[in-house]
Parts: C-alpha cells; structure tokens; sequence
C-alpha cells in the first residue's frame, strides 16, 4: 500500500506565504536561539553574582569570626584579648548579615538587567 499525501496552502497574497516561509528558515531560528541564550545567560549572571559575592562575604566574615575566637581564647594579653573579642563579634555581624546581604544584592542585580531582559525577551515574543 502506497499512501501519498499532497497539501497545498492558499494563501491571499504572497506576504503570508513568505512570513510563514521565514519562521522556518535556518537564519530565523538561529537568531531566535541565539536570543533565547543570551536571556538565559543573563538570568542566570543575575543570581550568580549575587551568589559569588555573598559566598566571599560569608568566607571573609568566617575568617575574622575564626581569627577573632583564636586570638581571643590563646591569648595572654589583655589588649590582644579585647581585640579578638572585637573580632569574633565583627565576623559574627558579618555572619548574622549574609541573608539579607545576598537578597539585596540580587535586586540590585535584577533591576540593574530588568531592561536589558526585558528587551530580549519583547524581540523573542515578537518574533513568534
């Protein structure tokens, strides 16, 4: 059994039958791809960065929190005493403010990119 099947498209003037001819070619679809990459990307830089920054910020104030407990507790000295004391509180704070450090930081991040995702994503959505 041989089945063949035959379509033909009428369209009322050739702008409609090159539009949707164009959705199809190889040039169109790269450059939709290659928008819908560079949306992804910088949506993702967005939480990134806010979430390399903290992880230093929270490594920077473990390390005077860890300094400050060491020189507070192997100490003879009065004045280093209180300086370590200092210290573990400083990393302590440091510590204690990483949340809300990283949650402002990503909307720093998000309306510092919110127009330029905003535009990629009206010429995805227009393209369709």
């Amino acid at each position: 059994m041989d089945y063949d099947f035959e379509y033909t498209y009428y369209a009322q003037n050739k702008k409609d039958v090159q539009a949707i001819k164009d959705k199809y070619t190889t040039e169109s679809i790269s450059s939709f791809s290659d928008e819908f990459k560079k949306l992804v990307n910088l949506d993702k830089s967005t939480d990134l960065t806010a979430t390399i920054m903290t992880i230093f910020f929270v490594m920077s104030g473990f390390t005077v929190f860890l300094l400050g407990f060491f020189l507070f507790s192997t100490t003879q000295s009065t004045s280093i005493y209180y300086i370590g004391f200092i210290l573990g509180i400083i990393g302590f704070i440091e510590l204690f403010f990483s949340i809300p450090f990283n949650r402002y930081l990503k909307n720093k991040m998000k309306k510092k990119n919110a127009s330029k995702i905003m535009d990629i994503s009206d010429r995805i959505l227009n393209e369709k």
